[in-house]
């Protein structure tokens, strides 16, 4: 069982006021959504957006999580086989995609495997659970963590995953994108971001870095739309 380890500093840790505050943030709007790019910092920072992505998914019965392995330990591509756990209550890990998806990444030489130390202490995927589980019906889960990966190696993990989605498969991509601002001296013009987004400009796109970053969420997203 994985633990949730930032309720009480992202998110909160009593049930009922999670629920509410996650209510709050939800959209009423529902649409056929075959992947979608969610933040992954504290509730009161992005939580409006969260659940405006969120809530819009239609119910589905898995979900694939890509998440930003921000600590660096464990595999290029790392796998969970648990079971995670949020103040809601428990969500099931679907092992039977979890190994499909492994094995054939395996295939192709990608540096995947499952490690549940990589997800230990990581938080980009678990600030996205509470949205699903007041939003969403019945549904599990196979959470992946992402680092380190060049162009090629994203676009053969988009091409792989895309075989998964269908009306009852959705991808999850946690990313703040970038920390942008004074606080952090990068600045740039979102502009270039909205225009490569707009027309599907995968190549250029898929080597922008901000703060040494590829943006793979990007890349891998424009591949299941394009598809």
């Amino acid at each position: 069982m994985r633990k949730a380890i930032v309720a009480g500093i992202f998110y909160p840790s009593d049930k009922k006021e999670l629920e509410k505050e996650v209510r709050k943030y939800l959209s009423k709007k529902k649409e056929k959504i075959k992947a979608v790019i969610s933040p992954h910092a504290g509730y009161i920072y992005s939580g409006k957006l969260a659940g405006e992505v969120l809530g819009r998914i239609e119910n589905k019965e898995n979900f694939i999580l890509l998440g930003v392995n921000h600590s660096g330990i464990g595999n290029n591509i790392s796998f969970s086989l648990q079971d995670f756990e949020t103040p809601l209550g428990i969500i099931k890990n679907n092992k039977n995609l979890v190994e499909k998806i492994l094995k054939e990444m395996k295939k192709y030489n990608l540096d995947a495997n499952i490690n549940k130390e990589s997800h230990f202490n990581e938080h980009s995927l678990e600030v996205q659970l509470p949205f699903l589980q007041v939003s969403q019906k019945k549904f599990e889960i196979i959470p992946i963590l992402l680092r380190d990966l060049n162009y090629e190696e994203c676009k053969k993990i988009a091409e792989i995953l895309a075989k998964y989605i269908d009306n009852k498969t959705i991808i999850v991509i946690s990313s703040d994108f970038t920390h942008y601002g004074i606080n952090y001296s990068i600045f740039y013009q979102f502009s270039f971001l909205i225009s490569c987004l707009s027309c599907f400009s995968q190549s250029e796109l898929g080597f922008v870095k901000f703060s040494g970053l590829k943006f793979l969420a990007c890349e891998v997203l424009l591949n299941f739309i394009a598809s």
